[in-house]
């Protein structure tokens, strides 16, 4: 009787329930109060029916640690194995080791007594049933169990991963350990969209469990997704899709596309009314204002008569630009001016040389009737007079073709063409807010 008395208080001082909600822990206090006087009254089975309801109204290491001394009071040496099992399973550090020494001293003195089965899983979590799945898990992996000799059948079971079963044979005294890996369940996701770009693949909560970019393939847990793919220049598109088990769940997104970003382009020229073209189309004379114009490369021309026309690709901003362009004047051709210096000299020389060529001429037929008629004039004179002007003729002659000569060579060495393009001067004024 003693030693009972010794258990009840033990029990007392261990089944406290913990804090839980208020009506929970009211019933939970309710049941403890008449566990413990069925307890010390021997009423042992009546005492364990309420322990377990205090159990799940408000877990604890201390309760699972009363109902095993329930067991061991009633002889049932499997039960009391497994819950006192539990018990150092989920004992916190600050526990008594009043009762962490009475459960390891419980537990080495019932090994010889039952069958014990170590149960591991890789991952671990994985909820056990023996025997029949209605009577629900006894607990989960690791864990420790103690079985009546004989054949036995465990399934081994977590979410996310293919139930596995085990079919044991129990000794009394013996322990058998047993490692299963669990291998995960999964189902394959498709997505396709109209335009590629990066994708996000997200749980129910939010939670991201994949990335990537279209189109997209994964292989995933059965569950419900949320799918958005959100490509450059487009409005992200998102659905939800179920992915079940060995199967393949298939989306197709269509991404709307955003509107285009325009701009204003100002654009003047030094010459007034010069004809401006955008990609080839005429949209007006300077200066003139492009309201609404379409944002990115664009080819900006503007032309006047009697000027080089400007041509010239502009990155078109979602801003305010201003283009300002200069038309310069048509190409032309110039030489040295000692082209016209040489020419010139040499013309004037060839000239001269006609005109002295005559002189000399005249004054030889002069000579000639003087020759005859002395009293004409006196031909000594007249033939200096002759040879001078035929010696001037020659001189002339050949100082005007060398001087042209010169003249004609440099008009083609020394020829250049003047060219100077048109220009422009591109600049954005932001938005500012």
């Amino acid at each position: 009787m003693l030693s009972r008395l010794l258990i009840v208080a033990a029990i007392a001082a261990a089944s406290a329930p913990e804090t839980t909600l208020a009506n929970d822990a009211a019933r939970a206090r309710f049941y403890f109060e008449q566990a413990a006087a069925d307890f010390a009254s021997g009423r042992f089975r009546d005492a364990l029916d309420k322990f377990f309801e205090v159990q799940r109204l408000a877990p604890s290491p201390s309760t699972l640690y009363s109902i095993a001394q329930c067991f061991d009071q009633l002889g049932e040496a499997d039960e009391s194995y497994f819950y006192f099992s539990r018990f150092l399973a989920a004992a916190p550090p600050d526990m008594d080791p009043q009762f962490t020494r009475t459960a390891r001293r419980r537990l080495a003195a019932l090994e010889r007594a039952v069958a014990r089965v170590q149960l591991r899983t890789d991952p671990p979590g994985a909820e056990v049933f023996i025997d029949r799945r209605d009577l629900g898990a006894y607990g989960r992996t690791p864990v420790m169990l103690a079985l009546s000799p004989g054949p036995h059948t465990l399934w081994l079971e977590k979410t996310g991963h293919r139930a596995v079963e085990v079919k044991v044979r129990a000794a009394r005294g013996k322990l058998l350990e047993i490692d299963r890996s669990l291998s995960e369940v999964r189902g394959r996701l498709k997505v396709r969209a109209s335009v590629d770009g990066p994708i996000r693949v997200s749980s129910e909560t939010g939670e991201t469990v994949a990335e990537g970019q279209t189109p997209f393939t994964e292989a995933l847990p059965p569950a419900l997704y949320v799918v958005e793919v959100s490509p450059t220049g487009h409005r992200p598109a998102r659905d939800l899709v179920r992915v079940e088990a060995d199967a393949v769940a298939e989306l197709d997104l269509r991404p709307e596309a955003l509107p285009k970003p325009a701009g204003t382009l100002t654009i003047t020229s030094n010459v007034q009314s010069a004809v401006v073209s955008i990609d080839g189309e005429a949209v007006g004379f300077t200066p003139t204002v492009l309201p609404q114009l379409t944002a990115g490369p664009r080819r900006i021309e503007v032309r006047s008569a009697g000027h080089q026309p400007y041509e010239e690709v502009v990155e078109i901003a979602p801003d305010r630009g201003f283009l300002n362009v200069t038309l310069e004047a048509p190409e032309r051709t110039e030489r040295s001016p000692l082209t016209w210096v040489a020419g010139g000299v040499g013309a004037a020389a060839l000239a001269g040389a006609l005109a002295t060529g005559i002189m000399a001429q005249v004054s030889n037929d002069e000579l000639d009737r003087a020759l005859a008629d002395p009293s004409r004039g006196d031909p000594r004179e007249i033939r200096d007079r002759t040879t001078t002007l035929r010696d001037v003729s020659d001189g002339l002659w050949i100082g005007g073709a060398v001087s042209l000569g010169v003249g004609v060579l440099l008009y083609f060495v020394t020829e250049r063409t003047l060219v100077r393009p048109s220009s422009g001067s591109y600049q954005i004024e932001l938005d500012l807010p």
